[in-house]
């Protein structure tokens, strides 16, 4: 495959709107040798690709308590990230002191055997929950989680998309706590999959893109697949955003029996260093990357994201392409 030049298409320059997100990569094992030079050059430019295409504002999360008093009574909560361990995929680090910047997530990334053929896994963190406090019977108790309920919502959420909802009870009382994103963790595998490490070339045959698998796990990262904005969209394999419906006509059957991923074969238009092209590729959230192939964010995996409460770059519908008719290239890929 030719790596694709200015002169294969018509494009379209974006500009955010926005400040974009700001994804920082702490490698969790700084002497992993997998990562090399190389490879970190291309894991910032996948990361700095889909912060760009992000322009979501986050604020600012320093604070992993929240308490509530009414009259007599308090209750605190005190949270913690959770994930598991990028280098053994079985131990639980736990982040429990908060300093994230506004706009910012943290990507934690390692290496290991994945196995099953598997290229990369990522995934957002979880989180774990402690509460203390009192109730000093008087009937406050109730005034009391609610006011933690609500200020650890707002702060916990950062303004962004909800990741995920807590509920359960603290004393006799019910709560519902919702987190956002601030965390994530990616794995790639080192022992089975020959790599190719470069964002410059494309992958030779029988090689594994980098860069490509490398935006699709942190996509994950980023609650593709499992977030709970992400599974209330999704039914069977339809999928009920407005986003992805005015841009593919309709969102019947474009999710894949997992409930995971996008369905294999569907189509967007890449979006290539912060341009959106008129090349035609598979989008990158399909479950399967043949060897020898590199693919790109494309405005439909970006309709998804905003149909998630992303927001996003503004991207044109392809009607829209059609009508200021721009050259529209289909990559095909052997699957």
């Amino acid at each position: 495959m030719k790596p694709i030049t200015a002169a294969l298409v018509t494009s379209l320059a974006l500009c955010a709107s926005a400040p974009a997100i700001s994804i920082s990569i702490e490698y969790v094992n700084p002497a992993d040798t997998f990562f090399s030079s190389e490879a970190q050059s291309t894991l910032s430019k996948a990361a700095a690709d889909v912060s760009f295409a992000l322009t979501t504002s986050l604020t600012a999360l320093s604070q992993d308590k929240y308490t509530g008093v009414n009259g007599g009574s308090t209750v605190t909560v005190d949270w913690g990230l959770t994930y598991k361990d990028p280098t053994d995929g079985t131990t639980t680090l736990t982040e429990s002191i908060f300093s994230f910047e506004p706009n910012q997530f943290v990507l934690k990334v390692g290496s290991r055997n994945i196995g099953n053929s598997t290229a990369g896994v990522g995934a957002p963190a979880g989180a774990s929950l402690a509460f203390s406090g009192e109730d000093v019977g008087d009937g406050t108790f109730a005034g009391a989680v609610d006011a933690m309920e609500e200020s650890s919502n707002v702060g916990m959420v950062r303004g962004g998309p909800i990741l995920s909802t807590a509920s359960g009870s603290v004393g006799s009382e019910n709560f519902d706590l919702t987190f956002g994103y601030a965390l994530g963790v990616i794995a790639f595998d080192n022992a089975s999959t020959s790599w190719n490490f470069s964002y410059a070339n494309l992958p030779g045959s029988g090689q594994a893109d980098f860069y490509s698998v490398a935006v699709h796990e942190i996509l994950h990262a980023l609650g593709v697949g499992g977030g709970q904005t992400w599974r209330s969209n999704v039914i069977g394999t339809d999928w009920q955003g407005p986003a992805v419906a005015n841009l593919l006509g309709s969102g019947v059957d474009v999710i894949d029996s997992s409930g995971e991923h996008i369905k294999t074969g569907i189509q967007g238009l890449a979006i290539i260093d912060g341009v959106q092209t008129a090349v035609g590729q598979e989008v990158i959230m399909s479950s399967t990357l043949a060897p020898g192939t590199r693919r790109y964010l494309t405005d439909v995996d970006l309709a998804f994201m905003s149909d998630m409460g992303w927001t996003v770059i503004p991207e044109p519908s392809h009607a829209t392409l059609a009508a200021l008719s721009v050259l529209l290239v289909t990559l095909r890929h052997r699957r």
